[in-house]
């Protein structure tokens, strides 16, 4: 499957392309030729399958130009093999509400479920291009922890993430300093995040670093491999609570919009689902774009 620019200025590109570059050159986000719609017996065929399976089956249309199906599936069970025996869980809060947990990843962030899928899929292609690969970035939370635990044991990819000294949780810091892993290097930057993020901009803006031996990418929430990854666990959902025979209502706190555009991305395959509650704090960036007259 080839993938295009949002601006329609972009020439095609393959999913490592997609994967390792970021934005298109035009500015665009890069999305899917098509959303490989699935049909009703499709999604109810998917009901017995554990979740590293059903996101193999999932998701190979959108990797299948670089993976074959059996390479994808080894990515994906060495993606989740450092969770805890569930990597997702459901819990009913009340009749008819239900929590989905997604906090059983190694940093307890629920970016852990596309992060690590990120890094297996990093290392594969590394090795397969024979080329070094490089996460650059900056964080202010859990982003960061997630990238590390991501990337720590695969030797062919570096991780250099810059966080605002004094200004992450204990917690956090710890992930982040004491991976014991060669090629993890998080640095503290005596300032804020915007300081931070101000100094992997230039990095990716520097054409001898971008020019150098090393893949520099980013592993925000642009990534495209973030937001299909996101996408399985509202079709697990969904198969967890088909006996209800109803279309389901989602509520996701969010930032930016890339867990919500998870969900609607399965919507967008076919998954009956009825509304996607979006709900936002002060960060209200994304009330004011859809506000906007």
């Amino acid at each position: 499957m080839k993938y295009f620019s949002t601006r329609g200025l972009s020439p095609a590109a393959s999913f490592s392309d997609v994967m390792l570059g970021g934005l298109a050159p035009d500015g665009g986000l890069y999305m899917p030729e098509n959303n490989s719609p699935l049909t009703i017996d499709d999604i109810d065929s998917l009901r017995n399958l554990s979740y590293e399976e059903l996101t193999t089956k999932l998701l190979f249309p959108f990797v299948s130009d670089e993976l074959e199906k059996k390479q994808f599936s080894t990515v994906v069970e060495d993606a989740y093999k450092s969770f805890e025996d569930q990597i997702i869980d459901l819990v009913e809060v009340e009749e008819n509400r239900w929590v989905l947990e997604l906090f059983h990843g190694p940093t307890l962030a629920f970016k852990d479920i596309a992060m690590q899928l990120l890094g297996s899929l990093l290392q594969f292609t590394s090795q397969k291009r024979d080329k070094k690969i490089a996460v650059l970035g900056a964080t202010s939370g859990d982003t960061g922890s997630a990238a590390i635990s991501a990337c720590s044991r695969h030797a062919d990819v570096d991780v250099f993430i810059l966080f605002p000294h004094g200004k992450v949780t204990d917690i956090q810091r710890k992930q982040m300093t004491t991976s014991g892993s060669n090629n993890i290097h998080a640095l503290a930057v005596e300032g804020d995040f915007d300081d931070c993020q101000s100094l992997v901009k230039q990095m990716f803006l520097d054409h001898e670093v971008m020019n150098s031996p090393t893949k520099f990418i980013a592993a925000n929430s642009i990534n495209w491999v973030r937001c299909m990854t996101q996408s399985v666990y509202y079709f697990w959902t969904f198969l967890k609570l088909e006996e209800l025979k109803k279309e389901l209502t989602f509520s996701i706190p969010s930032g930016n919009f890339g867990h919500a555009y998870a969900g609607w991305f399965a919507k967008e395959r076919n998954l009956p689902i009825k509304k996607l509650f979006i709900a936002t704090n002060s960060n209200d960036v994304l009330h004011k774009a859809f506000s906007k007259k």
